[in-house]
């Protein structure tokens, strides 16, 4: 063999095994994003989560609060049994809406490992 067509066998031989390379590379982008996708698909699940907990927990507090003013009015009239009644109401109250914020604020710190922040 002459040298020219030795020369060419070796640039056709490189140019294929770079154009490899290329598509390669192609593939692994796309993986990547198509990954990056998902990642942000489970964050946004996450933040959905955590808004549905803040509406739980906002509910909650409302609750309390409502229980809290019934308790003032209560002992304002001097029933302190129906006071009593209406603090405890509060209390668990204010427990539910600890407990769904707690899990809207895991329900946050997930969204935000999902899109690797």
């Amino acid at each position: 063999m002459n040298k020219q067509v030795i020369l060419k066998v070796l640039l056709i031989t490189f140019l294929t095994a770079l154009g490899g390379v290329a598509i390669a590379g192609k593939v692994t982008a796309i993986e990547k994003h198509e990954m990056m996708a998902k990642h942000h698909e489970m964050a946004a699940m996450h933040h959905e989560m955590a808004i549905e907990s803040h509406k739980i927990a906002a509910k909650a507090n409302k609750e309390a609060a409502k229980h809290h003013h019934a308790a003032a009015q209560s002992f304002a009239k001097g029933d302190k049994a129906q006071a009593q009644k209406h603090v405890g109401l509060a209390q668990q109250s204010w427990a539910a809406a600890h407990k769904a914020a707690n899990e809207a604020s895991e329900h946050a710190k997930a969204a935000g490992d999902s899109a690797g922040m």
